[in-house]
């Protein structure tokens, strides 16, 4: 058998064929649409479970694309003080479960703006002032994610682009 090389693990791994640069094009071309629903709840527009149900996958999908946070059943346990103190002394916060390895207890997270500036005072008050929960990520009930409900949002946004996106594939691509 050929020795596989360096070349040949990026084009098993590289998937969709693009590669990250892929994940991120689509994830460009789905900030208008999402940048639209934020204009109009800026503008007073009351969001319906839909809008937010789209809002919440696109943030989602973002943090595995542009900030490489593909880490399951984590990133449902962010609190909104982790996000406030990432901003005021790091650019990220240690979250209990956020495991690469089994033998880490802490994984670094990483916030970008658009949960910073625009998921967090714009967006995730819709669900917010239905509970009392400090959860970053909440259904449009106002109940925090549970496990795995973020992968599962990623995943329903990306197959309308035709990509079966998860945390193993993604993992996959960033190692490409």
């Amino acid at each position: 058998t050929p020795v596989k090389g360096v070349q040949h693990l990026i084009s098993i791994n590289a998937y969709p064929r693009g590669g990250l640069a892929d994940i991120r094009r689509y994830l460009d071309e789905g900030w208008e649409y999402f940048d639209a629903i934020v204009a109009a709840t800026q503008a007073g527009f009351e969001l319906k479970e839909d809008k937010y149900l789209e809002c919440l996958r696109y943030v989602l999908a973002t943090l595995w694309g542009y900030d490489n946070n593909a880490r399951g059943l984590a990133i449902e346990r962010v609190c909104v003080n982790d996000v406030t103190l990432a901003l005021e002394h790091h650019d990220f916060v240690l979250s209990q479960h956020f495991k690469t390895y089994g033998h880490y207890e802490y994984q670094a997270v990483r916030f970008s703006q658009i949960i910073t500036k625009v998921w967090n005072p714009i967006i995730r008050p819709h669900a917010a002032r239905k509970t009392n929960c400090e959860r970053v990520f909440l259904s449009y009930s106002g109940k925090p994610l549970s496990d795995s409900d973020a992968s599962r949002h990623v995943q329903k946004w990306f197959r309308r682009y035709g990509l079966v996106i998860n945390v193993t594939t993604l993992r996959k691509v960033l190692e490409a």
